[in-house]
């Protein structure tokens, strides 16, 4: 027990309280610790009140304050564990989850604590991003097909969420990045279908453009690229990629006569009577541009075989 402090457990979480806003952290976690000896395994209600809000207390001061994530995730942890309907437990696993995502690179540990928050407080506001954290967290892992699984259930659960179009995308790249090209191809058609203008479509349609460009459909990709308007969301990069494909489509290969004529191509001279006007037979102009070969001029008159006669004569 620190010297001068309340010897109830009530009175040195307090005085933690105290110190934690005083910017005395040290202090502050030495208390906190304190009263959770001091409550000992006291199981009546005020105790079980008491333990719970200095858990809580001691596990934001060591992950937020301290950055003592060990401390903090035993914490996190004997608070989740053996109170799970506290109220501080929900923030509780909010922090657990951050912190094992993003400090301690527990990405399955993380999944778990966001799949609670999702299923475990049913109507609590954001359990559709929780949801969602779990579909990002097993496309992380490249486990495509529990991916695919947690995403259609975010569908089902939150219909009118706005990460729909989001579990619906990460659907379709979790087809593309196991090489199901038709399926990848036929689940981002369905997400511009049902949602053509929202935020993720410019994404989905530069996706689908280069996956129709790999199968061929170069000018189909084309055109799905030209019929996109301005994206002020997607950034830079977006922007870049759909510059860079419209390029690269734009000097691909001339046309074949099957796409510029049809299947059966031109329409032969010698076919269709009143279909197509025959040009003239071309003449062949003789040495000096006079008409045909080996004749004169129209104007001239007939050759009669006799030599040129004799001015004398």
């Amino acid at each position: 027990m620190l010297a001068g402090c309340p010897a109830s457990a009530g009175g040195l979480l307090d005085k933690a309280d105290r110190c934690e806003r005083e910017h005395r952290f040290a202090l502050a976690q030495t208390a906190y610790r304190d009263s959770l000896r001091r409550l000992g395994d006291d199981g009546s209600a005020p105790s079980r009140a008491l333990r719970t809000r200095a858990l809580a207390h001691l596990a934001d001061l060591c992950y937020l304050d301290l950055g003592d994530l060990k401390c903090a995730a035993d914490s996190y942890r004997r608070l989740i564990e053996n109170y799970p309907e506290a109220p501080e437990t929900f923030l509780a696993r909010t922090h657990l989850a951050e912190m094992l995502r993003d400090r301690l690179n527990d990405v399955t540990g993380a999944i778990a604590q966001y799949k609670a928050l999702a299923t475990a407080y049913p109507g609590k506001a954001g359990s559709d991003d929780f949801q969602y954290q779990v579909v990002e967290g097993y496309f992380g892992l490249h486990d495509y097909v529990q991916a695919r699984s947690e995403a259609r259930a975010l569908i089902d659960r939150f219909g009118t969420s706005s990460r729909v179009s989001q579990a619906r995308f990460l659907i379709a790249s979790c087809y593309e990045l196991e090489g199901q090209r038709p399926e990848a191809i036929k689940a981002f058609e369905d997400l511009l279908a049902r949602d053509p203008d929202g935020e993720i479509a410019p994404q989905a349609r530069l996706a689908l453009a280069k996956l129709l460009e790999q199968q061929g459909d170069g000018a189909l990709a084309l055109q799905l690229l030209q019929r996109g308007g301005a994206d002020p969301v997607g950034g830079p990069f977006v922007a870049e990629e759909k510059r860079r494909l419209m390029h690269e489509l734009a000097k691909g290969p001339p046309p074949s006569r099957e796409e510029i004529f049809g299947e059966r191509g031109p329409i032969d001279e010698d076919e269709g009577a009143g279909m197509h006007l025959r040009s003239k037979p071309e003449v062949s102009l003789g040495p000096h541009g006079k008409g045909p070969a080996g004749r004169g001029s129209p104007h001239e008159p007939e050759p009669t075989g006799q030599g040129p006669r004799d001015d004398a004569e």
